[in-house]
């Protein structure tokens, strides 16, 4: 709630999730890592993925190259996903505030608890 009343409506980001996500992932937490945001798990294989062979390469001397075709139309279509996949959480998500971690933020930052 805000201070005078209304109610402030709160809608995810195409984003909201993925630490939470790489964090449960990291833990093995498969299935709370899925739910939370399903790209987060391919999001940071494919970072990982990359980091290492990047730092594969640094040590035989020669860079991962990542201008190609191939290599473009899969960047270039994980980003249409990602960005679809945000738009159609923001859609059909109806109450996204009010969850314990936000409630206690919205509490310390004095704007009281969302419902």
């Amino acid at each position: 709630m805000q201070n005078d009343g209304t109610m402030t409506v709160t809608t995810p980001c195409p984003g909201c999730g993925l630490t939470t996500s790489w964090t449960s992932f990291l833990h093995g937490d498969l299935i709370t890592a899925f739910k939370v945001h399903p790209l987060g798990v391919p999001m940071y294989l494919g970072f990982t993925f990359l980091a290492l062979g990047s730092l594969y390469g640094n040590f035989i001397g020669q860079r991962l190259i990542m201008d190609s075709k191939l290599a473009n139309k899969i960047f270039i279509s994980f980003v249409v996903v990602f960005f679809l996949f945000g738009a159609v959480r923001m859609v059909t998500t109806t109450h996204y505030a009010g969850t314990d971690k936000e409630n206690l933020w919205r509490s310390a930052m004095g704007q009281g608890q969302a419902k």
